[in-house]
């Protein structure tokens, strides 16, 4: 039998605000989930937010959906949901703000509506620029050459080939082409690009250029973030983040591999 959406609750509530605060804590879980954040972190703000509304949540996270059960104080009606995080890139300037309104809604004891409002706001907002982080992404790479010994023209080289990789990243992943693919090509271009100070000996140091040209690529927080969820005891989800970045590593070797091939370069 459906229950009536407008019955009062043993702690005063409806049905309807036990029904609101079970889709916004699974929304706020999947948004979390899809932008980086580790099982722990969504553990902690979705439970914090949870116990400030007066009710109890069971959150259950795997791979590619979060699951909610939300109770009221009294544990004696529940709600569940089920989302699916939306595909985004890992963006951790969300992962913080987002982190930042659980404790506005703890130290301040924001309402469900309250709360609705400043999220729906954030995830609203434009994330940053994509061309100022591969501009950024050059500079670092570059920089990463230096520290490995390369002369000043390998860092010239170095930040070219970072910065048609990162384009052609930023073009493909526009029109949703899997990442493992993107991967691939943006290692390829990049491998062509810093090869070329080897076979036209352009600069001193050109196999520091080459192997330092797609380190922008490495996917460091999905591994880090897969050990994160390995020590939590998050088994399924730290393995599903271990083999997504394994894959990613593989698909980048292969660009590297092809762009080294193409343009007659062994290493061994």
């Amino acid at each position: 039998m459906q229950e009536n959406k407008t019955a009062i609750l043993p702690d005063g509530g409806t049905h309807a605000d036990l029904k609101k605060k079970c889709d916004f804590l699974s929304n706020y879980a999947a948004t979390l989930l899809g932008c980086g954040a580790t099982c722990v972190r969504i553990e902690k703000n979705a439970g914090r937010m949870a116990s400030v509304f007066g009710t109890q949540i069971n959150l259950t996270i795997l791979p590619s959906h979060v699951l909610v059960t939300l109770w009221d104080e009294k544990h004696l009606h529940s709600y569940h949901n089920m989302i699916k995080p939306a595909k985004s890139v890992i963006n951790y300037e969300l992962n913080t703000r987002l982190s930042k309104l659980s404790w506005e809604v703890a130290d301040h004891g924001l309402s469900i509506d309250e709360t609705l409002k400043r999220y729906e706001k954030i995830t609203s907002e434009p994330t940053y620029n994509q061309y100022a982080v591969m501009l950024m992404a050059s500079v670092a790479n570059a920089s990463f050459c230096r520290l490995f010994d390369g002369d000043a023209v390998s860092m010239g080289i170095v930040f070219a080939a970072t910065m048609a990789g990162y384009l052609i990243k930023i073009l493909l992943g526009k029109r949703h082409i899997d990442a493992r693919m993107v991967t691939f090509f943006a290692a390829f271009a990049s491998t062509l690009i810093a090869a070329q100070s080897r076979n036209i000996g352009l600069c001193g140091t050109p196999d520091v250029a080459i192997a330092t040209s797609i380190l922008y690529l490495i996917p460091g927080i999905p591994f880090i973030n897969c050990m994160s969820d390995l020590m939590a005891g998050h088994y399924v989800s730290a393995y599903s983040r271990f083999v997504h970045a394994a894959l990613i590593v593989i698909c980048l070797s292969a660009g590297l591999c092809c762009g080294m091939a193409l343009m007659k370069i062994t290493f061994f």
